[in-house]
């Protein structure tokens, strides 16, 4: 099946570790979600292996938050695999990583607002720590689309 992920418990374990988040879990809404994002996916969305922001990445990925995550925050990476760098948790400094969110704060704000940026993975995770936040659903794995495979991760918090 095409966008069909592939989990790597191997990615996740060195995310979880890179991140702090010792409470994660590969849960099935995580798992679920990258699907859909895989199956959404396209080539045009990197640029030299990283994320760029383009309005695609926010309608498709905005729709799988306005979807299935109101009020947490998604955070996606997506690379050709095998990456020629190393991963994104090898060397996660310099790697971009696409964070958003759709919040309702109720009815007096005028309705749900959709949020989302390009971040370093330095800085998620520093705010990863700040928050407090060592809990979150994480998962991750790989894809093929066309002739190419992709490995993809996502963090719901």
């Amino acid at each position: 099946e095409k966008g069909l992920v592939t989990e790597s418990v191997e990615l996740e374990n060195q995310l979880r570790t890179y991140f702090n988040l010792s409470e994660t879990t590969a849960s099935a809404r995580a798992k679920e979600t990258l699907e859909e994002v895989a199956k959404k996916f396209d080539a045009e969305w990197l640029i030299d292996g990283e994320l760029v922001n383009k309005p695609a990445i926010d309608d498709a990925l905005g729709s799988i938050m306005k979807d299935k995550l109101l009020n947490q925050q998604l955070c996606v990476d997506v690379m050709e695999w095998p990456f020629s760098d190393g991963t994104a948790v090898t060397d996660p400094g310099h790697r971009m990583i696409y964070v958003g969110g759709y919040k309702d704060r109720g009815p007096d704000t005028g309705g749900p607002s959709y949020y989302a940026q390009l971040t370093k993975y330095s800085f998620l995770k520093g705010q990863l720590n700040k928050l407090h936040i060592n809990n979150a659903e994480l998962y991750a794995g790989t894809f093929q689309k066309g002739d190419k495979t992709y490995a993809a991760m996502v963090i719901i918090f």
